[in-house]
């Protein structure tokens, strides 16, 4: 089944849940939840033929700052953590709006949504791309190469992975950076997709940002950081580097956060003691969050699912991911509980059939074993 019969499937499933009620029922069911959204760009630069992206276009964002706006008490990152921590953002009805990564788009595109709402969002930067005057970071870099890069072929070999992709055998370069795409997202591990990533990228040559690609690749710089701070937003940190840091040795890893955080401090005058981590990928481990507690960090955040049982560790607060593509309903499902709800009856279903449906097929599973964990995506956004 291809991704847009299933995006196609999955949107008359939201919309049949608004139409029978069930929508609003799960969204009373599930009010009592902290709502903490992580997008990456806004702009409607985006080509009709392409994967869903991690950039929502304006419309989109502005029926979601709409709809947050009207039911949610809307606060700043540092008010929602200090509520997170103190026990008192659970049946309070609080959302906080956040971006990662670091586009030009959230001065030029996202920055007067945000204004004309109210909303004091908050952004989280690579500081070393910043330091370098603003750099793509790894996978959009590759995604131009492949697109607009005078390339004739890939080939890779990393454990069992062996690929040799021949830009003549297809008819496009859409098309071709498709499947190098779909490859690498099928790679489960995200330091091996990483190293996919960038042994990619040593192989192509660079090439220019075209001007019809600005809105989605231009990076943001330390002067968009700064503008941001000046309008009332709040500028954190989404690492050094943006590798996996699950992958760092631990020693490499307190290095990184030390000077990503004091570069956040010196350049945008944030309080030592307030800055907050947003994790790269979103998804990481015990470790990770011990070296950010160590490295001094108010909070941190990652992308998880928002039905994690409270209280929230603060430095594991989840966020739901919005991309491209995310209708109305299918935030509706997202934050209400209802896609929340569906994954959770898949997984006790297939615990079930594995077990020939004996009456232990929902029991917690044994110790030490790995909790299913749901998606971290809103339905519809990008993979």
């Amino acid at each position: 089944m291809t991704l847009g019969v299933k995006r196609f499937l999955a949107e008359c499933v939201w919309r049949g849940a608004v139409a029978t009620g069930l929508m609003r029922w799960t969204e009373w069911r599930h009010r009592h939840v902290p709502l903490a959204l992580c997008y990456h760009g806004v702009t409607d630069r985006q080509r009709p033929g392409d994967l869903p992206s991690l950039h929502v276009t304006c419309d989109e964002f502005n029926a979601q700052l709409a709809y947050l706006t009207k039911r949610y008490w809307v606060v700043p990152l540092l008010q929602f953590v200090r509520a997170v921590r103190d026990g008192t953002a659970w049946g309070a009805r609080l959302a906080t709006v956040t971006f990662d990564d670091g586009y030009e788009n959230w001065v030029s595109e996202a920055l007067p949504l945000l204004k004309r709402y109210g909303v004091e969002a908050s952004f989280f930067v690579t500081t070393d791309a910043l330091d370098a005057g603003g750099c793509l970071n790894l996978e959009h870099r590759v995604e131009m190469k492949v697109l607009y890069g005078p390339w004739e072929a890939v080939s890779l070999e990393a454990g069992e992975v062996r690929w040799d992709l021949q830009r003549a055998d297809y008819p496009g370069a859409v098309r071709a950076w498709r499947c190098i795409q779909s490859r690498l997202w099928a790679v489960a591990d995200r330091p091996a997709r990483f190293a996919l990533y960038r042994a990619i990228d040593e192989q192509l040559p660079s090439t220019a940002v075209p001007e019809e690609e600005c809105g989605r690749f231009t990076p943001l710089t330390w002067e968009g950081a700064e503008h941001l701070v000046r309008e009332g937003m709040y500028v954190g940190s989404h690492g050094a580097t943006h590798r996996p840091m699950q992958a760092e040795p631990q020693d490499e890893l307190l290095r990184q956060l030390a000077r990503s955080k004091e570069a956040i401090v010196r350049r945008l005058g944030v309080a030592p003691d307030e800055v907050v981590l947003a994790y790269p990928y979103g998804d990481v481990g015990r470790a990770v969050w011990g070296a950010a507690r160590q490295a001094g960090f108010l909070a941190a955040l990652e992308v998880g699912s928002i039905f994690e049982p409270f209280p929230w560790d603060p430095y594991a607060i989840p966020r739901l991911g919005v991309g491209r593509g995310t209708s109305m309903p299918a935030l509706r499902a997202g934050i209400g509980g209802l896609w929340h709800v569906l994954r959770r009856m898949k997984v006790w279903a297939g615990r079930w059939r594995r077990r020939g449906g004996s009456a232990s097929a929902t029991a917690a599973p044994a110790c030490g074993s790995e909790r299913p964990r749901p998606s971290s995506r809103a339905p519809g956004g990008a993979p």
